[in-house]
């Protein structure tokens, strides 16, 4: 049996199409039956699939995009969210303390020991070398605060140097992570935490000065604090927002 299918240059509908089948003695002539006996595929079937497949990989494209192009949006107000609107704090929220032995922190002898390690390391590093001798106290350091650092709640102590004559400009001030990690160097009297954060770690407001007090905010880049925003404001406890200035940071913390 010989079997013979019309096919169009744009392969035509399948219930469209003739089949004729020859036996000998007779002759039929179908329409709108797909033939169930044929031994090879029918080439417009093939043709279909082939449509279908290019289709579907078109449209899973299209979808592949979109998907894309939320999640895009959605990192994007997740960032927002994480980081809104980063308000200076007022004088009344910089804290200071007039610091205490590290061992009155409230740490575990592992934190501890890690702590002292970080400070170790400061005192041997490049900050306590030939004039630059801001870390070379470190050891020494005088506890602050014990503070909630990351939205997780892991924690990390605010010291300052031990020195008697910081002035009002202050002294050298770290964040050292409980870990042993140090986040943050920097010289000032003050600090506060903010309630914005990045990498799930806190923004870090540093002051430094008198009247005139200046203001260092520090975000974390997913390895250590940077400081992305500097500005002054008056040393005063009236309320109301904060009169900050924003003014360009100094080389020495950039």
């Amino acid at each position: 049996m010989s079997t013979r299918f019309p096919l169009a240059a744009n392969c035509p509908d399948w219930r469209n199409i003739s089949i004729t089948l020859k036996t000998p003695g007779r002759r039929v002539n179908e329409r709108n039956r797909p033939l169930a006996t044929t031994v090879f595929q029918n080439p417009c079937k093939i043709r279909r699939r082939q449509l279908f497949r290019r289709y579907c990989s078109e449209a899973f494209m299209r979808q592949t995009t979109i998907v894309l192009a939320i999640l895009g949006v959605a990192i994007v107000y997740g960032a927002a969210q994480a980081n809104p609107g980063v308000r200076w704090p007022s004088f009344n929220d910089i804290k200071s303390g007039s610091g205490e032995p590290l061992e009155q922190a409230g740490l575990s002898p592992a934190e501890l020991k890690l702590v002292r390690a970080a400070l170790n390391d400061l005192a041997n590093g490049k900050g306590c070398q030939e004039s630059n001798i801001q870390s070379c106290d470190a050891p020494e350091s005088l506890f602050l605060a014990k503070v909630k650092i990351t939205t997780d709640g892991q924690t990390a102590v605010i010291l300052r140097s031990p020195r008697p004559d910081c002035g009002t400009a202050g002294c050298p001030i770290w964040v050292i992570q409980t870990s042993g990690k140090v986040l943050l160097e920097d010289f000032g009297w003050g600090y506060s935490i903010l309630p914005s954060h990045e990498h799930r770690y806190f923004d870090v407001v540093t002051a430094t000065g008198s009247r005139r007090v200046g203001l260092a905010m520090w975000s974390f880049d997913g390895d250590h604090y940077r400081v992305i925003r500097c500005a002054s404001t008056d040393a005063t406890d009236r309320p109301g927002p904060p009169q900050v200035s924003e003014q360009s940071c100094p080389a020495s913390i950039q």
